[in-house]
């Protein structure tokens, strides 16, 4: 059976975590957050760079349910369908946007 998956990597943000982000030079992401869900990195190519996703956002709620932790974040997108639109509000730079993504299979080895 295939997984919806959006195409990001994420983290659930501590006060340490953020720290640590902050000062890695490669990711240069300056994280206000104590809390929430960070997005790490976007898949390039995947359905959350087409609907907009950025390294920095934070995740507050998926399908208008908050979300505290990545775990959260990924059973939410696990119960939901491909191909279905997804919003997913999230915090970018202090400001609310809603972002609707359609989750994908989730790529296998196979060139389907």
């Amino acid at each position: 059976m295939d997984h919806p998956y959006l195409g990001i990597h994420m983290v659930t943000l501590s006060p340490d975590l953020r720290e640590e982000i902050n000062r890695d030079k490669e990711l240069n992401l300056n994280i206000t957050a104590d809390k929430g869900v960070l997005v790490i990195r976007v898949i390039p190519d995947s359905p959350a760079q087409r609907a907009g996703f950025k390294s920095g956002d934070i995740i507050k709620k998926v399908a208008t349910q908050s979300v505290a932790t990545a775990a959260d974040v990924q059973e939410k997108v696990e119960k939901s369908e491909i191909g279905s639109v997804l919003e997913v509000e999230i915090d970018r730079n202090g400001e609310t946007k809603i972002l609707a993504v359609k989750p994908g299979a989730f790529p296998s080895g196979s060139n389907r």
